[in-house]
């Protein structure tokens, strides 16, 4: 129930919650958590699909035999599911730190040069 509350308070207010997960230690663990429990909803949807008798819709990008693609699914998908998690991450952090400090910097420099422009712009208390 603790994990439907914290993706209810993510909805509700992101800002708020994120701000409280970068402030705690744990919060790869509670991350991780996420993403395990949405490994298995997807691992129980495979195995009901494999027990169902499934045909695959598409063919795979890799050769595998249809009657046993569920089966590698199965075997396969929680792995897949950490690898592109810690991918995801890697690449948002880079990407924040790469593009948000120029823009922090830009913003910065803006922020300056207006203030300067508004001295410049402002009459001195002796004239009209």
């Amino acid at each position: 129930m603790a994990i439907l509350k914290e993706q209810l308070e993510l909805i509700r207010s992101p800002k708020t919650t994120i701000t409280r997960l970068t402030s705690n230690p744990r919060a790869v663990f509670v991350g991780f958590k996420h993403i395990f429990i949405l490994a298995v909803l997807y691992e129980l949807a495979f195995l009901l699909w494999a027990l169902g008798g499934a045909t695959v819709t598409m063919p795979g990008f890799l050769k595998i035999p249809e009657d046993r693609y569920y089966f590698y699914e199965l075997i396969f998908a929680i792995p897949v599911f950490f690898v592109v998690w810690i991918v995801a991450g890697g690449a948002a952090e880079s990407s924040y730190a790469r593009f948000c400090a120029r823009a922090s910097f830009v913003t910065n420099q803006l922020v300056e040069d207006s203030r300067i422009a508004d001295k410049e712009k402002r009459p001195t208390q002796g004239e009209p």
